[in-house]
């Protein structure tokens, strides 16, 4: 899981782990109101929350080589296509 105390970081712009073990996003990503690109490419990640969704600034999205199920796939796409946010997720 993201260390909880990155979220205190409300300035943050970019945040990349690449290769983690990380599963799930907390749903405390909502106050890194700034940021602009998360990747977390080579990460075990197979749930993205809601409260992704909700973050204005957010143009890039990478999770290349991740557990991600097709239908979250499919979400985050839906989600990108209303956002203009730049996804890679294969």
């Amino acid at each position: 899981m993201i260390p909880e105390v990155l979220f205190e970081l409300k300035n943050l712009t970019d945040l990349s782990i690449f290769g983690s073990q990380i599963k799930s996003i907390p749903k405390g990503i909502k106050q890194m109101r700034k940021l602009e690109s998360l990747c977390l490419s080579g990460s075990a990640l197979t749930i993205v929350p809601k409260e992704l969704f909700q973050m204005p600034k957010l143009k890039f999205f990478h999770t290349m080589n991740s557990g991600l199920s097709n239908e979250q796939k499919a979400k985050i796409k839906k989600w990108a296509k209303e956002t203009d946010c730049d996804v890679c997720l294969d």
